[in-house]
């Protein structure tokens, strides 16, 4: 009977290897496990445990598949998005901070002069307005619980200085989570959108400026992320009303928060990767003359370009806002992709193991050689590797039987074998001898480790007997082990082969 890619044979109970008509062979092919002796190898209705697994890692890997494909989209995106948004942040910095500038050169007139402006009126603080800007979307790493938290603090530290607070919440993960906490006062939600434009900084500084010129508020108080570079953004609090002494944006400490150079990301392609190029600059800004002449009343050009003020500053948070969610979100991606790849490849390896697993019959890396593991300075190793039956030969009983104990008192789910080659027989000798065998372990199984061992090739047959007969394929080592143990506590067995499937060598002299 000629036929390739068989390995594993399951046989009749105490067979004679003079019986040849009684063989036969099974598939390594066949994923279903060793039938038993009394029965025939039909397939089994029942799914295998192991079956089951491999479906579930197939479908976890599947899973991360997809995942990555998304985070991996969600990423380009990001970053073809974060170049607008930064050339947006970038080109607006000049034009707000020269506002800025102007409006300190002409308030400085008018309180030379003594003339009251509401806006530029510094009033003792009694009640402030926040107004905080998050994002609209998630997955974008720890952006929008920063600017959270920094607003947290700071309602903190007004609750500390006994003043009242309210704020003006500008985006909906901010507007969600403080819909959550109906004990912080929030006198408006409104959102920022996809692309901030002057009409959405618009609905901000309405309100704020109502409440200001109302006198609901003293101090009105900016808290949003500044844009910093590609891998950094800063939560900043800038002072929005009254307006600055000093003629700079600044924070709540009266420190300057404008930029003194920008950076510009572009992004590119090098050797077919997505890359980005850096390029830095200084912001321009215009030099004002502190003495300066108007044709128009102060007080109306100062009417003027205070609601410009507001909105171009308000626009400016909300464009390094987004700039910076943009940037949080690409990095948030890319680090998603590489632990979906990561996490791909790990548990590819496992579904792999397992595959292996199912079409062996065991896991390879529950066999453990006792030459590795029990080495004893009382046996002559190199001789012992090169004689055959040369464990019986070269220890006695006394010493045979102890090493047998201790290893049974260790390991009592595992049985010692020894395994040798018979005389005469035309396949390779073995490497390893002595094996501590899984007690749950079938001959059939065994024998699969025996060939890998001696590396034999899929056109060659092999036969393992006990005491010259051949055990029941799907029978435990366990049960063979108890059944045969020599009187020492090994369990002895011994290969041989022959040329072709089918006939059995008749000249195998047996130990």
């Amino acid at each position: 009977m000629a036929c390739t890619n068989l390995t594993t044979m399951w046989v009749s109970s105490k067979l004679s290897i003079s019986d040849s008509s009684s063989l036969s062979f099974r598939s390594i092919l066949n994923p279903l496990p060793l039938p038993n002796h009394n029965s025939s190898p039909s397939r089994s209705s029942s799914v295998s445990p192991i079956q089951s697994s491999l479906r579930e890692l197939r479908d976890r890997i599947d899973s991360v598949k997809n995942t990555q494909k998304i985070t991996e989209a969600m990423k380009l995106v990001a970053a073809a998005k974060v170049r607008r948004a930064q050339e947006a942040v970038v080109n607006g910095r000049p034009f707000s901070e020269t506002l800025v500038e102007v409006l300190y050169n002409i308030n400085e007139q008018l309180q030379t002069d003594d003339i009251d402006v509401p806006l530029t009126k510094i009033r003792p603080v009694k009640k402030v307005a926040l107004v905080v800007v998050t994002g609209d979307r998630g997955l974008c790493g720890g952006f929008n619980n920063f600017i959270i938290k920094k607003a947290e603090a700071r309602i903190k530290e007004l609750q500390g200085l006994g003043l009242d607070y309210t704020v003006i919440s500008v985006g909906k993960k901010g507007n969600s989570y403080f819909l959550r906490r109906p004990y912080i006062p929030v006198d408006k939600y409104l959102e920022a959108g996809t692309l901030p434009t002057a009409k959405e900084a618009q609905a901000v500084a309405d309100d704020v400026f109502s409440l200001f010129i109302s006198e609901e508020v003293d101090k009105v108080e900016l808290l949003y992320t500044k844009f910093v570079s590609l891998v950094k953004s800063e939560p900043v609090i800038h002072t929005l009303l009254p307006l600055s002494p000093k003629g700079e944006i600044c924070d709540i400490n009266g420190n300057c928060v404008d930029a003194a150079e920008d950076e510009l990301f572009r992004l590119t392609t090098k050797e077919g990767k997505l890359t980005v190029e850096r390029e830095t600059f200084r912001t321009p800004t215009a030099d004002f003359s502190p003495i300066l002449q108007f044709e128009q009343d102060p007080v109306q050009i100062l009417d003027a370009l205070l609601p410009l003020y507001l909105n171009s500053q308000i626009l400016r948070a909300l464009q390094e806002s987004l700039a910076s969610e943009l940037a949080a979100r690409m990095s948030a991606m890319s680090s998603a992709s590489d632990n979906a790849s990561d996490l791909k490849k790990s548990l590819s390896m496992v579904y792999n193991r397992k595959r292996q697993a199912k079409i062996t019959g065991f896991d390879h890396r529950t066999l453990v050689s006792l030459d590795h593991r029990f080495a004893s300075s009382s046996l002559d190793t190199d001789r012992i590797a090169m004689a055959k039956n040369s464990f019986k030969l070269s220890n006695p009983l006394k010493v045979r039987m102890a090493e047998s104990t201790r290893i049974r008192e260790k390991y009592q789910d595992r049985v010692p074998v020894i395994v040798e080659k018979a005389g005469q027989s035309d396949v390779p000798d073995i490497d390893k001898k002595k094996y501590l065998v899984p007690a749950d372990l079938t001959v059939g199984q065994f024998v699969y480790v025996v060939r890998k061992r001696i590396k034999l090739g899929a056109e060659k047959a092999i036969f393992v007997f006990v005491k010259n007969t051949l055990p029941p394929t799907a029978s435990l080592m366990s049960a063979i082990y108890e059944e045969h143990k020599d009187e020492d506590g090994f369990l002895y067995m011994t290969y041989s082969g022959e040329n072709t499937f089918g006939s059995a060598s008749a000249n195998i002299a047996l130990p």
